[in-house]
């Protein structure tokens, strides 16, 4: 009950301001706007109108490209390797450290490839260009993955893409990599002169 009369007292001590009615204009005095006045009146300008006009064309009669088709008939002269020849190491005559090196995380991994989802002629033809395009000495890592995710649970690039690599004469070795890097799911290569 204290507050209460603190307030009351308080109350007393303000000023009295006398109420005073607003005023509200009449709705005859009210002139009805149209959105573009209004906007004028707060000086708004306009946007430029965005609509643009798109002509409808007619679906096209030419046959769709297929990539895979593609792909095996401008290798058609090419024999796919057998992926059960390869081997989780290569190295070329007086290299034969260069693997373990690799594994080793001693020698810096400059760029890597992933060729995940693609088909044998892609990832082969991915593959070549990308260790063309390499700087000699460099060391690469190429990721194929293990194949945990196709049909029967096999591998379908790993093979290929090592038994690929063994005969480029670019590649001075090549190894699996560490579980950390990938186990072998990845190939690590070193890049000759």
């Amino acid at each position: 009950m204290m507050w209460q009369k603190k307030l009351k007292t308080i109350k007393k001590q303000l000023p009295a301001t006398p109420n005073v009615a607003k005023e509200t204009p009449k709705a005859s005095e009210v002139k009805p706007l149209s959105f573009g006045e209004y906007c004028q009146s707060l000086q708004i300008t306009p946007l430029k109108t965005d609509i643009e006009i798109c002509q409808i064309t007619k679906p096209s009669t030419k046959p769709r490209i297929n990539l895979e088709q593609t792909l095996s008939t401008a290798s058609h002269d090419f024999e796919f390797f057998d992926e059960q020849d390869s081997v989780n190491e290569f190295f070329r005559h007086g290299q034969k450290n260069l693997p373990k090196e690799l594994r080793s995380g001693k020698l810096t991994i400059r760029a890597s490839l992933d060729l995940h989802s693609y088909s044998k002629a892609h990832a082969l033809e991915l593959l070549e260009r990308f260790i063309n395009q390499q700087s000699p000495g460099s060391c690469i890592k190429i990721i194929h993955g293990q194949g945990t995710n196709s049909a029967y649970n096999q591998a379908i690039l790993l093979g290929v893409v090592r038994k690929y690599l063994s005969h480029m004469p670019q590649v001075l070795a090549y190894s699996y990599g560490t579980p950390a890097q990938g186990g072998n799911g990845v190939t690590l290569v070193k890049i000759g002169n």
